[in-house]
């Protein structure tokens, strides 16, 4: 719309909460797909997937992990914290 405010009436009643999937809908022209940005950067490269709504669309600066102390922390949490510290990077 070359920048301009449009409105346009939804229809159908396709509602997915998988963001595989719904990349994969969106994929088959079967309507937007709101997901992460590394699942669709690939088909936007490729041109399969074009960004709409970019404005309307949040950024996520990731993760946080909220737990009761850093004392007495059982072996489990601390490799779990570990690991989600790495992958962060």
């Amino acid at each position: 719309m070359n920048g301009r405010l449009g409105e346009y009436e939804v229809k159908g009643n396709l509602t997915i909460s998988d963001t595989l999937f719904s990349v994969d809908a969106a994929l088959e022209g079967v309507g937007l797909a709101y997901t992460f940005e590394p699942l669709a950067l690939p088909h936007i490269r490729a041109k399969r997937l074009k960004r709409v709504l970019a404005s309307f669309s949040p950024t996520f600066p990731g993760f946080y992990l909220y737990y009761p102390s850093r004392r007495n922390q059982p072996t489990k949490l601390k490799a779990l914290i570990e690991y989600a510290k790495r992958r962060a990077l």
